[in-house]
């Protein structure tokens, strides 16, 4: 525990967690942000758990896992087994399984991704969580196909973590310009094949093949402390 002690000393007066969380903590915010606080870490954890109404032993499958940290907090604080892994970058696939256990790790593919979660059984996990994710469909009639795909393969909900909101799109593209440092030429160019996209909430809300065949589809604000929290939504969908 003293090493973690020494890595998050600024964060010292939140180091009561597991050696878990804290890697975990580590994780996220080289992927998300850097100026992430373990504080702010903790609450989008339990956001997303009670979105997911997460029980002890059940199962997941974390769609765009990234380096593995929300799924590795999961893990250690729910005990959950059976889980699916899926994530299009394989060295970050080799990273998770020097750590996550209990889970098949498998090689996404976002340009069809819809004819790759069509191999996976029905009804083969408890939950389904994806974060970050959406902006990277080329098209909403993709996103709605692989939703399709979630609901058939997760037994009881889905959770959609930061959907970028269509009304500050703009603002939104400006804000990772600037992040980034690149100049509006140079961004243009590197998200030339590459989407951003962003939905309206009605899409979700107001789509009858959706709606018709779940219990309820139910939007939320991104919690506070989240990175771009003003730009993003997220979604959770029960099913009957």
């Amino acid at each position: 525990m003293n090493k973690w002690t020494k890595i998050f000393d600024k964060n010292s007066s939140y180091i009561k967690e597991s050696p878990y969380n804290l890697m975990s903590y580590s994780l996220f915010s080289k992927v998300y942000s850097d100026a992430l606080n373990y504080s702010d870490f903790l609450k989008i954890m339990k956001f997303i758990s009670n979105a997911l109404r997460l029980k002890k032993n059940s199962s997941i499958l974390d769609y765009g896992s990234g380096n593995g940290a929300i799924l590795l907090y999961f893990l250690k604080n729910y005990f959950l087994k059976k889980n699916i892994s899926i994530e299009i970058n394989k060295s970050f696939i080799n990273f998770q399984k020097k750590f996550i256990n209990h889970t098949k790790l498998l090689k996404g593919n976002f340009n069809n991704p819809q004819n790759f979660l069509s191999k996976i059984k029905s009804n083969s996990v408890d939950n389904i969580m994806c974060n970050s994710v959406f902006q990277y469909f080329v098209s909403e009639k993709k996103a709605m196909l692989v939703l399709m795909e979630f609901i058939r393969i997760a037994k009881k909900r889905i959770f959609i973590y930061d959907i970028k909101n269509k009304e500050s799109e703009k603002e939104y593209r400006e804000t990772v310009r600037k992040r980034q440092g690149f100049s509006k030429i140079k961004f243009k160019e590197k998200y030339r094949e590459t989407p951003i996209r962003s939905y309206n909430k009605s899409f979700f809300l107001e789509n009858d093949k959706l709606n018709n065949i779940v219990k309820s589809v139910k939007i939320y604000p991104l919690p506070k402390g989240a990175q771009d929290e003003k730009f993003g939504f997220c979604l959770r969908i029960e099913k009957r």
